[in-house]
């Protein structure tokens, strides 16, 4: 089922939609699909010969995206999620291995080091929209399908752009003395190890917890304005990283979520322990 944008009634996704011509064939969606893909998004975006709007429209509501948007709006949130969706369905292959090669070698742990929670932290302010989402309580569907936390999409989308070497992060967030001394730098990557989805959420959570304590340290100190924000992190340079990381953002609603432990909507806190193995 789906709920129909602009009448908001639910419809059922097995009837024709009303941009149906009465007797027309059957919309073959996966075809569309493909076909949408190998058009691109300028040329599916062109005036003439571009992409029609009924089938976008179509599509969008396979995805569950609103279709009530400009036909420009509507492309680019059709190609987010395909791209989205190739990122999860390479993530989730089996591995093949290499010719001649029948032993069963595990991959090695990642190794965390310095550089690892500000790369996640450039990767998941990237999808801010997400990300202040992400504690919400989960909907039944998610629960079923088990995308919630460390298996939510976002944690692995973020785990395999975090391992790709071509993927820039956007660099540092900002400047402070203590990155020139650690020689922080979220575009390198540890040679130990792939990073895991569930790795991913395990940082991000307990340096928002930790950053929760301290935001409410600075400012109850009475000069915030005018303190180092590093005199409150208890030498941890991934607390302060964060700090910069949302300053820069400039949205208070970022501000808030971090802030706050990440509360759940609804009065509940993700308590679950977190272990610190900086």
């Amino acid at each position: 089922m789906i709920i129909h944008p602009q009448a908001n009634v639910e419809i059922n996704d097995s009837q024709p939609l009303e941009e149906d011509a009465p007797g027309s064939a059957p919309f073959d969606m996966e075809k569309k699909i493909q076909e949408l893909k190998e058009m691109g998004f300028e040329k599916a975006n062109a005036k003439r010969n571009g992409a029609p709007i009924i089938d976008l429209r179509k599509i969008a509501g396979h995805f569950k995206i609103p279709k009530g948007q400009v036909k420009e709006d509507l492309l680019k949130a059709i190609f987010k999620r395909l791209e989205n969706n190739e990122i999860l369905r390479t993530l989730n292959a089996p591995s093949t291995p290499a010719a001649g090669n029948t032993s069963n070698v595990e991959n090695p742990a990642y190794r965390k080091d310095f550089n690892t929670v500000p790369r996640i932290i450039n990767l998941l302010l990237a999808r801010s929209s997400e990300l202040i989402n992400i504690e919400k309580i989960a909907s039944r569907s998610q629960l079923q399908q088990g995308e919630v936390y460390g298996n939510n999409p976002l944690f692995k989308i973020v785990a395999t752009q975090f391992n790709n070497p071509t993927h820039n992060s956007g660099g540092l967030a900002g400047h402070h003395e203590v990155f020139d001394e650690k020689e922080i730098d979220p575009e390198k990557i540890s040679t130990v190890g792939k990073i895991t989805a569930e790795q991913v959420y395990k940082y991000y959570r307990e340096v928002v917890q930790l950053y929760k304590k301290a935001y409410q340290n600075y400012m109850s100190s009475g000069f915030h304005e005018r303190r180092d924000f590093w005199l409150f992190c208890n030498n941890r340079t991934d607390l302060l990283y964060l700090h910069i990381a949302i300053e820069a953002t400039h949205n208070e609603q970022v501000l808030e979520f971090m802030s706050s432990g990440a509360v759940i909507e609804g009065g509940g806190v993700d308590t679950r322990r977190v272990d610190s193995d900086r």
